[in-house]
C-alpha cells in the first residue's frame, strides 16, 4: 500500500479526463443490449435564463439515439423528447470535444435541478433502472464543454419546453446520495509515478459491470494493474430520487516509487 497515493470514485460526470486520440464511429443506431437501463448519459448547460442545451454520452459503442429527457426544474417536470441525436462515446466527451446541442427554451426564468434519459426509442419500456442522472452538485461540465457547447447553441434549432407535470415529490430522507467507494483494492507497486484513470459502470448493488481505460499511462503493468484494482474494489450505488441507480465514474490511481 506504500506506493499508492490516492484511490477515489468520483461522482463526476465524465467529460473530462483525458485526451482519447481516435473517435468511435458511429453506428446506425443505439442497441439497446444492456437490459433494461439506457446506456445515454446527459448533461446540462445554462445558455441564459430561460435556455438550456442538453449534452449526450454513452459508456458503449457511439451511435444515434431517440428518446426523452425527463427534466425536473422549479418543481416541475418536463418530458424533452430529442431525436436522431449523435451520441457520442465518453472518450470522445473527456477530449473536450462535444456534438451538436439540443436547446430547449422555457417560457421564463429556469433552474434544472435534475435530468435524465428516461425512455430510448425501440426499447421495451422506460429505462429502468436509470442511468447517470445529472444534477447540478454532481455532474460537473468542464468549461471547454461548456464553451462549446454555448458556441453551437446560436447554430441549432430552438425547442419549446413542452407542457409540464408536477414534479413527483422525493420520499425518503436522504433522496440524493453520490456514489463512494467502499474498500479500493491495492493495485501493487510499479517503478514509476503515474496516475491512471480506469472508468467504471457500477451497477445498482454496487458491483463494477464495465471498466474502461479511455487514454493509457504508457505503462501496460501499472494499466492492468489499475484495472484490476477497480474490478476488485467495493462501491455504494448513486442514490437519485430515493432509488438506486447505475453509473459510471472516475477510478483514479496514483502510483508512487517512492511513497
Amino acid at each position: 500500500m506504500g506506493a499508492i497515493r490516492l484511490f477515489r470514485s468520483s461522482v463526476a460526470a465524465l467529460l473530462f479526463v483525458a485526451t482519447l486520440g481516435a473517435v468511435p464511429a458511429p453506428s446506425a443506431s443505439m442497441v439497446r443490449d444492456t437490459g433494461t437501463w439506457c446506456p445515454v448519459g446527459v448533461y446540462v448547460v445554462s445558455l441564459d435564463p430561460t435556455r438550456i442545451a442538453l449534452g449526450f454520452w454513452t459508456p458503449k459503442e457511439a451511435g444515434f439515439a431517440s428518446g426523452v429527457v425527463r427534466l425536473v426544474a422549479n418543481r416541475l417536470r418536463y418530458d424533452v423528447r430529442f431525436s436522431d441525436e449523435l451520441v457520442p462515446h465518453r472518450g470522445f466527451i473527456a477530449s473536450g470535444a462535444t456534438s451538436l446541442p439540443v436547446v430547449v427554451r422555457f417560457p421564463s426564468a429556469v433552474h434544472v435541478d435534475s435530468a435524465v434519459v428516461s425512455s430510448l426509442d425501440g426499447a421495451p419500456g422506460a429505462c429502468d433502472p436509470l442511468y447517470a442522472p445529472w444534477t447540478p452538485s454532481s455532474h460537473e461540465v468542464s468549461k471547454r464543454n461548456s464553451d462549446d457547447i454555448k458556441a453551437a447553441a446560436p447554430n441549432e434549432p430552438v425547442f419549446d419546453a413542452p407542457v409540464p407535470l408536477p414534479a413527483k415529490p422525493t420520499s425518503c430522507a436522504h433522496p440524493f446520495v453520490a456514489a463512494t467507494t467502499i474498500s479500493a483494492a491495492d493495485p501493487g507497486r510499479v517503478d514509476r509515478d503515474l496516475r491512471v484513470l480506469v472508468l467504471v459502470t457500477i451497477d445498482v448493488d454496487g458491483n463494477p459491470i464495465d471498466v474502461d481505460l479511455p487514454v493509457p499511462s504508457g505503462s501496460r503493468d501499472a494499466d492492468l494493474r489499475a484495472i484490476r484494482a477497480a474490478e476488485n474494489s467495493r462501491y455504494s450505488a448513486q442514490i437519485f430520487d430515493c432509488k438506486r441507480v447505475i453509473g459510471t465514474y472516475v477510478f483514479s490511481v496514483d502510483f508512487l516509487r517512492n511513497p
